[in-house]
């Protein structure tokens, strides 16, 4: 049976030579939450690709920029929207927060907008806590 079901999509692509001495660490992290969040303020990835010389993270397509540049666009927003985007990211860390995963990276740059949603992106610093450890 086929889909008529089509979606716009991101693809970041990060070439190997751009890598770090982390990346390994760092694909392995995007590659484990891959599909793993279903929460509006969370974006979504579909999926990873690797090739020798690349990484292909195939993810939800926000037009709306990140709130980074919003805010040198803007120069101050109003107390409800700063109520609105403090909410988005308490919500999207709270509920990464009941898989035992910490973000550890939560920044203006990665804060998506879509549509006047903010979701939480870029995952490559996530660390799932062994609870043992707390």
């Amino acid at each position: 049976m086929k889909s008529d079901k089509t979606r716009e999509v991101a693809i970041k692509v990060v070439k190997a030579a751009a890598l770090g001495a982390t990346a390994k660490n760092e694909i392995n992290t995007w590659k484990a939450l891959a599909g793993k969040f279903n929460h509006p303020n969370i974006l979504k990835i579909y999926t990873i690709y690797q090739s020798s010389s690349s990484m292909y993270i195939i993810m939800e397509y926000c037009n709306d920029g990140d709130l980074e540049g919003y805010l040198k666009k803007k120069k101050k927003i109003t107390e409800d929207e700063a109520t609105k985007v403090l909410q988005a990211t308490i919500s999207g860390l709270a509920y990464m927060n009941k898989y035992d995963i910490i973000h550890r990276d939560v920044k203006p740059a990665n804060l998506i907008i879509s549509k006047g949603v903010y979701k939480i992106c870029d995952y490559g610093l996530c660390k799932v806590i062994d609870k043992k450890t707390y």
